[in-house]
């Protein structure tokens, strides 16, 4: 009923001329007045542009007006509620801005008030790259650059270069000609100068590392100009492409070609330069090659032959007269085993055989003349001796305490006399190494106050022992003439990371950083290797200085790369093969092949040879 009435009001209304109806279904109303909500900027300048919200705003901009303290204002844009317009000159203070939409003034007014123009501000933030040639194009990023490319003055090392392209916020520019070395590019406009730095570099080889091997050598190549994306450097050595691993500006490391014996420069080129350098000698090289176990899915102990074998937590390795090799597992089996020199691998006695064994973690070993192996046994804190005829039995020694003492390593000389290392119970280290023969302590010499120790070595002509860190980032060595104990090697930090762990100086071991070693052997030359657990780890070579002099010897690594785990376990030639976590260490009769117990719940015997 409602319905019908409103439309007979509207019938009527039309019949008095206040509106039209036309068939019942239409009704013009007129459009109310416009209504002002705000503009946005409330403070600008001459020239800034505004927005003026509110509603009824005509969609023509024709069709609304705005003025600014009476003076009218164009608009260039218009919606049904948003006007936008330039802010006309004026004087800094209050205005009020006014609107109205065809003939229909809005109630009231906005205020708006000008300010200071800002000044506008030109910077650098970066030049990219940030090194390079005379030539090269580069990108300098700032601000408020003039859009001309000729307003913008560039210099590098105050030489004027030509800019090629210009916006408010980057200018692309032609490097001039300069020499090698750091400059300052400067970039003035309007007055205003900024700089960032710039470093012009030339392409060149300075040096290489190592600097003689065999094919498949990793080979760091230290100069200047190289790119930092590896496939536009292009690396040959005599002729032959040496493959790029990884490039940075300053360091190429190289994958060295097969070549015929000789010593060659490599050559470089980057970007149409070439630059040769540096030298490498084909020579002889140490190889890794994996000749017993697997290095993954272990859970035990397998008798097996080569790869059908598994190995489960190995420790040390030692050689009996035979060609045979007896090796010690400090965990789960608890037991000596033995691999033929066939690499066949076979049980002993573990603690499932012999209750002596249970828990006692055997570690470094030892062989005496009568090819009696002595055993530290570290978790029971007994020094044990396995006979040739297989009889496993605690070797007692009268007045000395190894109970929680921690007994770790083995040595015995040629007179067979025992060295017994206890690496002590306090973080402090309470450790010695004691010499001992026919059940009595002959000698003692302290490791009070020393941290701890898991390895030791006794020199190849018996007048020395070596004791190696467990984290402290050195190498001692014990005169057994003397008495005298010092440092022959290490920082005393222990590296930690690829960029810290070094080989140190030539002549100067002080300056090699060490961390944690669980193998040691010394060659008849006085030479000693020892692996060293470095992310993965790494096997190398202390070499002594002349008269045999250790203070001045070198420390080289010859195998594995530190803190490289991307491959790892890998066989392969000297750097380029990857170690897991080695251990015990051992000689063949041949002093040029070494054979290393590698891993930890998977343990493979490494065969490490020199070809």
């Amino acid at each position: 009923m409602k319905r019908i009435y409103t439309r007979i009001l509207l019938c009527a209304l039309a019949l008095t001329g206040i509106a039209a109806c036309e068939n019942g279904t239409g009704l013009e109303t007129e459009t109310p007045a416009p209504r002002l909500i705000s503009i946005v900027p409330g403070t600008g300048y001459s020239g800034c542009t505004a927005i003026i919200s509110g509603e009824y705003f005509s969609e023509n901009p024709e069709e609304n007006t705005v003025t600014v303290d009476g003076t009218e204002v164009p608009v260039s844009a218009a919606a049904r509620n948003r006007l936008t317009l330039t802010m006309p000159e004026h004087s800094l203070g209050d205005v009020e801005v006014r609107v109205s939409v065809n003939g229909k003034e809005a109630s009231g007014a906005l205020e708006f008030t000008y300010g200071e123009l800002p000044e506008i501000v030109m910077s650098v933030s970066s030049v990219i790259p940030s090194y390079g040639y005379p030539g090269d194009i580069v990108t300098i990023s700032g601000e408020n650059f003039s859009t001309f490319p000729a307003d913008n003055i560039v210099t590098f090392g105050g030489t004027e270069a030509e800019v090629v392209k210009a916006t408010a916020n980057s200018l692309e520019v032609i490097v001039p000609e300069h020499g090698r070395g750091n400059v300052e590019v400067k970039v003035t406009m309007d007055g205003q100068t900024s700089s960032v730095p710039f470093r012009y570099v030339e392409l060149l080889v300075a040096s290489n590392q190592p600097v003689s091997g065999a094919e498949g050598v990793e080979v760091t190549i230290s100069g200047e100009g190289f790119s930092e994306v590896p496939a536009e450097n292009e690396v040959t050595i005599n002729g032959v492409v040496a493959p790029v691993i990884s490039s940075s500006l300053e360091e190429l490391v190289v994958t060295v070609p097969d070549n015929p014996e000789g010593t060659y420069s490599f050559a470089v080129t980057v970007g149409g330069r070439t630059a040769s350098g540096g030298e490498f000698t084909y020579s002889g090289c140490w190889r890794v090659e994996t000749v017993l176990g697997v290095p993954s899915g272990v859970t035990g102990n397998v008798e097996g032959t080569g790869s059908d074998a598994r190995m489960w937590y190995g420790q040390e390795i030692v050689r009996r007269s035979d060609g045979n090799y007896l090796m010690t597992f400090r965990n789960k089996d608890h037991g000596i085993y033995m691999m033929t020199s066939d690499y066949m691998f076979t049980k002993l006695v573990n603690q499932t055989d012999n209750a002596m064994l249970t828990g006692a973690y055997p570690w470094g070993c030892a062989l005496d003349s009568e090819e009696t192996l002595y055993i530290a046994a570290k978790g029971t804190g007994k020094l044990l001796a396995y006979t040739s005829g297989g009889v496993l039995s605690e070797y007692a020694v009268e007045n000395l305490v190894t109970t929680g003492m921690n007994p770790m390593d083995v040595a015995i000389d040629s007179d067979d006399n025992i060295y017994l290392l206890l690496r002590g119970n306090s973080g402090t280290g309470n450790g010695s190494v004691v010499k001992i023969r026919d059940g009595a302590v002959l000698d003692r010499y302290d490791l009070t106050g020393m941290k701890l120790f898991d390895t030791m070595l006794l020199s190849h002509d018996g007048s020395k022992v070596f004791v190696f860190s467990n984290g402290n980032g050195y190498i001692r060595m014990i005169d057994l003439t003397t008495g005298e104990n010092t440092v022959v090697a290490g920082t005393g930090t222990a590296h930690s990371n690829a960029d810290n762990y070094t080989d140190g100086e030539a002549g100067n071991p002080l300056t090699a950083t060490v961390r944690q070693v669980e193998g040691a052997i010394c060659a008849e030359d006085g030479t000693v290797y020892f692996c060293d657990i470095a992310g993965g780890g790494t096997l190398r070579e202390f070499r002594p200085g002349p008269d045999g002099n250790y203070a001045a010897g070198t420390i080289t690594t010859i195998a594995g790369k530190a803190y490289d785990t991307s491959k790892g376990h890998q066989d392969g030639l000297s750097t380029v093969a990857r170690f897991v976590y080695p251990n015990g260490i051992c000689f063949a009769e041949n002093e040029k092949t070494i054979y290393m117990i590698d891993g930890t719940a998977n343990v493979t015997i490494r065969k490490i040879y020199y070809r």
